[in-house]
């Protein structure tokens, strides 16, 4: 991982409503943060809250590179 300042999202629920996580990210979170996208990379975060892709409880970390 690169250094630098990074956006945490944490996504709550089953891995197939993933994308509605993505879609607040790009559609309403950057739009209205300020924020840039800086040039590094952004990458998803399994620990051991991630509890299997069909359990609702499960949480996904969510690193974007900001500036």
């Amino acid at each position: 991982m690169c250094g630098g300042t990074y956006a945490r999202f944490v996504h709550r629920g089953t891995v197939d409503t993933l994308i509605q996580t993505y879609h607040y990210i790009w559609g309403v979170w950057f739009p209205k943060s300020g924020f840039e996208l800086a040039n590094r990379d952004d990458f998803e975060c399994y620990t051991e809250r991630f509890t299997g892709v069909n359990d609702s409880n499960s949480e996904i970390d969510i690193y974007f590179p900001i500036e």
